[in-house]
């Protein structure tokens, strides 16, 4: 991807939230439901370029929870809608690997 919006490479050269980093602990325990909220919260505190970014982590908490559940079509719907939030984004953006998330959403 071709990065064509260098104030949002400006955002993205930027560290993660506190609540953001939380967020992502919780998620690499396992605990989806409460990653899923503390990274709702950091989506909502953030009104800047790359909140998005945020909001389509938080939608992988949530495919992750549905997966647990034994909901593989909501787990899909939620893959799919995050799509469109970090497709504007750079391959790499606070830290995060944007490219491995969008490879994740792709795989149908």
């Amino acid at each position: 991807m071709i990065d064509h919006n260098p104030a949002l490479s400006e955002a993205c050269s930027e560290q993660l939230s506190q609540r953001a980093i939380q967020g992502i602990e919780l998620f690499n325990r396992g605990e989806y439901f409460e990653a899923h909220e503390v990274l709702e919260e950091a989506w909502r505190e953030d009104h800047g370029l790359t909140r998005e970014l945020y909001r389509a982590m938080l939608q992988v908490a949530v495919a992750y929870l549905q997966i647990e559940r034994g909901n593989y079509r909501g787990s899909m719907k939620m893959f799919i809608r995050l799509r469109k939030w970090i497709e504007p984004l750079p391959e790499v953006c606070r830290g995060v690997d944007v490219a491995q998330l969008r490879m994740i959403a792709s795989s149908d």
